[in-house]
């Protein structure tokens, strides 16, 4: 324990946390799908248990406000990867304490990952992405983009395509990489694909549905994939970067598609799931996994400094936040698997942003 401490800089909260996170796995009792409502500090930080079952895994969130509502989506499946094909399940909320079940989507014979949503002006879209395997390998990858109408709903999946022009060494069949989450500015939409082998680089689209890979990064080393991308009111875009193998980078630039500023570093290895939202002083409000947490943090990008803003109920198998910021709170989407014998369950924490920063 001593050698976790002194690489990773656990507070004693957190340790509380893990303690009663345990505490709980043994004396928890409830229903497959009930809600709870977890209240550590009441004035700073709520947090409702939005979907548990024992021995589901309930995974890969994200949160959004569109149409005066909350949306919630996640992954169901029986476990982390090589089980039964995911299955995406989508909610939304009036309040985002309360969440309705919408609809289960399914595409027969893929498992579906990641689902993320993303707004274009007066447009709402989610994304998901597929995949194959065969002996635990990867053997195809395919996206998916639903739309939201305000008068009918959630509309059928259609395809998102790569332009597959990369001349890449690995057998994966489909699309050549995993767009892992799209942002739109100025009618464009961009992504960060990955293959995990030889592909790690910015696409592009006009419509949404059909990117192009763009050729801009240099080799980044200690294997990126999963990125998030967003862009300043002023225009800038800003990229952090999950390395499996090294720190979280993040990038700057005002020219997508021609250069990016590699200018900082969170000294976290393996940052699972990294989403962060651009704060108007300079600063970047960040989530993801740290070791075996959930990880809430700010990084100043004065000084190039960053710390933790607040320790959200977690342990174990977990992270992959959404995040959406609503009347100054922040509404957390995350899982963790701190409450459950097997399996991960899904949380929402509505975090006063006045408290915390």
């Amino acid at each position: 324990m001593k050698e976790i401490i002194r690489r990773y800089p656990i507070s004693i909260k957190q340790i509380k946390c893990l303690i009663v996170g345990f505490i709980v796995c043994v004396v928890l009792s409830c229903n497959a799908h009930d809600q709870e409502i977890i209240e550590p500090a009441a004035d700073t930080i709520k947090i409702t248990r939005v979907a548990y079952e024992e021995g589901r895994h309930k995974a890969f969130t994200d949160i959004t406000f569109f149409d005066n509502q909350f949306f919630l989506v996640f992954r169901e499946a029986d476990k982390h990867a090589y089980g039964e094909d995911g299955v995406v399940h989508l909610y939304s909320s009036a309040d985002g304490l309360e969440w309705n079940f919408i609809q289960e989507i399914v595409q027969t014979g893929i498992d579906l990952r990641d689902p993320k949503f993303a707004i274009n002006s007066d447009e709402l879209s989610l994304y998901i992405h597929g995949s194959t395997y065969e002996n635990q390998q990867i053997k195809s990858f395919t996206g998916y983009n639903l739309k939201y109408s305000k008068t009918t709903g959630w509309q059928e999946p259609k395809p998102v395509l790569l332009d597959n022009l990369a001349p890449v060494a690995n057998s994966i069949l489909g699309n050549e990489a995993w767009p892992w989450r799209i942002t739109w500015h100025e009618n464009k939409a961009y992504s960060v694909g990955y293959n995990g082998n030889d592909i790690f680089d910015l696409y592009k689209s006009n419509d949404g549905l059909f990117f192009s890979k763009q050729n801009v990064f240099n080799p980044i080393p200690k294997d990126p994939s999963e990125t998030t991308i967003r862009v300043s009111t002023s225009g800038e875009f800003f990229a952090m970067v999950r390395r499996n193998k090294g720190s979280t980078l993040l990038g700057r630039t005002r020219n997508p598609t021609e250069d990016w500023d590699w200018f900082g570093e969170i000294d976290f290895e393996n940052f699972r799931g990294p989403n962060f939202l651009i704060l108007e002083d300079h600063k970047l409000l960040f989530s993801g996994a740290f070791f075996s947490w959930v990880y809430l943090g700010v990084y100043d990008l004065e000084t190039n400094t960053y710390k933790q803003v607040i320790d959200i109920p977690s342990f174990g198998d977990g992270s992959y936040p959404g995040m959406v910021i609503k009347d100054n709170i922040l509404w957390l989407s995350y899982y963790t698997s701190f409450e459950n014998t097997r399996g991960s369950s899904v949380y929402v924490a509505a975090i006063n942003l006045e408290k915390v920063l």
